[in-house]
Order: structure tokens, then C-alpha cells, then sequence
């Protein structure tokens, strides 16, 4: 039975490293099969390398070849299994290999610590306290414990590490550049080169007897821990590094792309001014004269002819008012074009905003109001696109002002998926380039940020809900980050405008 339970750890620490590594490779990248097909693949690798290229001291440069070719395999696994680019493939390989193979340095320096318990029984057997046999039954039974106890701390040491780098790594869905992945995996790489290094001058052979090279080199006992805390601060540190660029980065480019909408919106917004007040100057004369004529029209011969001709001309110029009357006509022209533009691309759309109203009075920028609108509608129609043609694309949109905050709810069809990406706020983009697009979320954050507000959103099979909560005050250009009103940032959580 014990033999059996021995030949079993190394089966056992590879199944605990495919888990792992499935749970891993899923953080940054998406299934292509079902979640744990890469195990037992993973399994199968490393037990067929076991077999054909088993552990042996006086071979160090086979241990290497046998490493470099089960990190091309992996590699293979990853873009096989997973949909993701080149870049991402490669990290997820080294990182994940590099920080399995720190884990396994970090359980070979924990055996030693059973040395000496090793030593008390050899001790025992020679002072015949015990006998031989029940001595070698002490030491076997010993080191079936400890192997199963390393393979728990390993396995626990690497779901920690790994937890670790997904955690500190937040921006999972920006494409690395070959620049960025070479910084990203020089740490990992060293501490890979490292470990092999460790692992396969460890044990040396003299005289026929094996030693390791502590026995050589007793500092290194103190040494080694060391290197493998610098290997991963530095492997974390990367990633926090690159995470701090890449966030100035998409700071800086949605500010532009906020400054662009905001100077467009602008010219726009006095553009449909002009051209709404231009209609109601021409609306109002057309229906004097109308109303005029049908007056006139008593005296003629034929009356009753005109008067039902102006009648209707009157009808139908009070008719042709503005499609929607939110109590700003900014606000109505920007629902307008957004209307005819959905109308455009999904002539059987329902688009309904009757209950979407503002106050009379309202010190929120109109611009701010419309840049929020106008990303949020155009992410709706752009769900809606994605609607199946058996289905009615809808939007709705609603408003209300509660205790100083304008509360505004948008309500749109969509195919019902959502690509989330653990610990991103919001989801996936499906745009060809994300990194470029999907800024308009981001700018809708911002803009609510500085009226001491947030977005959230929710789905309920192919309904998707946005809020919009801001206060009705004056913007501010800053604010303490992460917290709305002594309420966490969390508890607000992002929209899912960006969904498509």
C-alpha cells in the first residue's frame, strides 16, 4: 500500500498542476472547449516526460532539454485550448511555469528540515534502541508522510503565488506589445533559468554516493530563499509597473477622446439649438398664417372648402413639434438623432423615452448630461444590433430625481452575453480593438465621478439595465478615489455600456 501511495505524488502533483493551470490560463484568456479539457493533457505531458526522461543527478543537461521542451508543449496547450494572441500565450506559459518550478525550490528547501529526524532514526537503529527493520519502517512511513505533506504545501504555495500575480494584474484585456511582453517576462524567465540551474546541480553524485549541494555549499541554505523572493517580488513587481503605464495610458487617451466628444457635442449642441429654435420661429408663423387664411376663408365662396384645407395645414404644423420633450432641447435633438439613427439600422426598433424628464432647474452641464446620453444610447444600439431577428429590438429610457441625485435608467435588448474578465469593473469589449474603443465607458465613469456619482448595471436574460447616478450639483475636477459619498467605489459597481 505504501508503495503505492509513493508512485502516486508525482501523479498527484501533476493533476494539481493542471487544475491550476486551467484555473490560471482562464483569468487571462477564454476557453475554446470545455473549462478542464488542458488537465489531463497537461497530465498525460508530464507523466509520458516521466517516464521516457526520468530525474537523474549525473544528467543535468537532460533536465534542461526535458524543461525547455515541456515549456513549448505548454505553450502548444495554451493555444490550442485557449483563445487568446501570441503575447498572452507565451506569458501565460512562462509565468506559470517559472513560478511552478519557485514552488517546487521552495518545497526542496523544506525537506531539509527533516533531516534531522532522518538522522535521530539512523541514531536510533545504531544504538540498537530499535531494530533495524522497525527503523526503516519508521523512516519509510516518514517520508510518505512528508512527500504528501510537500506536495499539499506545493500545491498551496502555487495557487497563492498565482492568485497573487492574477490579483496584481488588472489589466488583463489590453493587448501586450512584444516590448511590453519581454519586460513583463524577464523575471519569469530568470527565475525559470534559476530553478533549472538549482534543480539540476542539487544532487551530485561522489564516490557513487549522492550529495547535495548544500553539503558543498552551506550558505547557499540562506542564499537560495533569498533569490526566490527577489525572483517573485520581481515577477509581481513587473506587473505592477506595467499596470501603472498602462492606466496612464488609457487616462491619457480618454481624456482626448472625452476632450474630442466634449468639443464635438458642443458644436453640435449649439448647431441643434440654432436649427430648433429656427423650426419653432417657422412653425409658429406658417401656423398664424395659416390660422389667418382660415378666417379669411369665411368670406369666400367656397368656405367650407378652405377651411378644411387650413384646418388641416393647422392641425398638422401643432402636430409637428419635437419628437421628444425632455425639458431641454439639447437633450431632445440628441434623443432625436440618437432615434433616427437606431431607426436607420433597425427600422422595427421601439424606442421610448416619454418618461425620461429633467428639472426645471438643474446645475448639471448639459454637456456632461449629453456626452453620458450619448455613450450610453450609442452602446444600446449597438446591443440591439445583436439582437436574434425574431426579436424586437427595444429602448427605454427613464429619469427621476431623488433626495438632490438625477437618477436615469436605460433598459435595451441584447443577445445576453456578457464577457466579463475577473477583476476588470467592466466587461469585455467586443470591438476590434478594444484598447482604442471602449473608451466611452470609461469617459461615462469619469463624467459621473465628478458629479459625485456612479454607473452600474445588470442583466436579466436578454434585458440589459443601466443606471446613471449623479448629483445635481456643480462638477468637481477631483475627488479622494475609490469612495462616493463615505460608500466604497465598489458598491457602485461599472456599467456595462461597453458591451459590444
Amino acid at each position: 500500500m505504501r508503495d503505492i501511495l509513493l508512485e502516486n505524488v508525482t501523479f498527484l502533483m501533476d493533476l494539481f498542476q493542471g487544475v491550476l493551470l486551467a484555473w490560471y490560463a482562464r483569468k487571462f484568456a477564454t476557453p475554446r472547449f470545455l473549462k478542464f479539457y488542458i488537465v489531463p493533457v497537461h497530465v498525460l505531458i508530464r507523466e509520458f516526460f516521466q517516464y521516457i526522461l526520468p530525474a537523474d543527478p549525473e544528467k543535468t543537461w537532460t533536465m534542461m532539454v526535458k524543461q525547455l521542451i515541456l515549456l513549448l508543449l505548454l505553450y502548444l496547450c495554451v493555444r490550442v485550448f485557449y483563445k487568446t494572441y501570441v503575447q498572452m500565450s507565451v506569458y501565460i506559459s512562462i509565468s506559470f511555469m517559472a513560478i511552478s518550478e519557485i514552488c517546487i525550490m521552495i518545497v526542496v528547501e523544506m525537506t531539509q528540515l527533516c533531516s534531522p529526524v532522518y538522522d535521530k532514526y539512523v541514531q536510533l537503529i545504531a544504538d540498537g534502541r530499535i531494530s533495524f527493520e522497525k527503523g526503516m519502517a519508521l523512516i519509510n512511513n516518514t517520508a510518505l508522510i512528508m512527500q504528501y505533506a510537500m506536495m499539499a504545501i506545493y500545491a498551496l504555495t502555487l495557487w497563492l503565488l498565482l492568485r497573487l500575480v492574477t490579483r496584481n494584474f488588472r489589466f488583463r484585456t489590453l493587448k501586450l506589445e512584444n516590448t511590453e511582453l519581454l519586460f513583463m517576462i524577464s523575471p519569469a524567465v530568470t527565475g525559470l533559468v534559476l530553478a533549472n540551474i538549482f534543480r539540476g546541480t542539487f544532487f551530485t553524485i561522489e564516490d557513487g554516493k549522492p550529495r547535495m549541494i548544500y553539503d558543498t555549499y552551506p550558505f547557499l541554505y540562506f542564499l537560495i530563499p533569498v533569490v526566490l523572493v527577489l525572483i517573485l517580488a520581481g515577477i509581481v513587481l513587473a506587473i505592477l509597473s506595467y499596470q501603472k503605464l498602462a492606466k496612464k495610458n488609457e487616462e491619457a487617451i480618454g481624456a482626448v477622446l472625452l476632450k474630442e466628444q466634449m468639443t464635438a457635442m458642443e458644436e453640435h449642441v449649439k448647431e441643434m439649438e440654432r436649427t430648433g429654435e429656427e423650426n419653432k420661429r417657422l412653425r409658429h408663423d406658417i401656423k398664424n398664417i395659416a390660422d389667418m387664411l382660415l378666417e379669411h376663408s369665411y368670406n369666400t365662396d367656397n368656405s367650407h372648402e378652405w377651411k378644411a384645407f387650413f384646418a388641416d395645414v393647422s392641425d398638422r404644423m401643432a402636430s409637428n413639434g419635437a419628437e421628444f420633450s425632455t425639458g431641454s432641447h439639447v437633450c431632445d435633438s440628441l434623443l432625436s438623432m440618437k432615434y433616427h439613427d437606431a431607426k436607420e439600422k433597425m427600422p422595427d426598433i421601439r424606442f421610448l423615452a416619454d418618461a425620461f424628464l429633467l428639472p426645471k432647474t438643474m446645475k448639471i452641464r448639459i454637456y456632461d448630461l449629453s456626452i453620458l446620453l450619448g455613450n450610453a444610447l450609442d452602446n444600446a444600439i449597438e446591443a440591439c444590433m445583436g439582437v436574434k431577428p425574431d426579436n424586437i429590438p427595444f429602448i427605454e429610457l427613464s429619469s427621476a430625481k431623488r433626495k438632490g441625485m438625477l437618477l436615469i435608467h436605460i433598459s435595451n435588448s441584447f443577445d445576453g452575453r456578457i464577457d466579463m474578465t475577473a477583476g476588470e469593473k467592466f466587461p469585455a469589449s467586443r470591438k476590434a480593438d478594444p484598447q482604442k474603443h471602449g473608451m466611452g465607458m470609461e469617459n461615462m465613469e469619469r463624467i459621473a465621478d465628478r458629479y459625485y456619482g456612479g454607473i452600474s448595471f445588470e442583466a436579466n436574460g436578454s434585458v440589459f439595465d443601466l443606471h446613471i447616478m449623479i448629483q445635481d450639483r456643480e462638477p468637481v475636477e477631483k475627488r479622494e478615489p475609490d469612495t462616493v459619498r463615505g460608500c466604497k467605489a465598489g458598491e457602485i459597481t461599472g456599467s456595462a455600456s461597453d458591451r459590444t
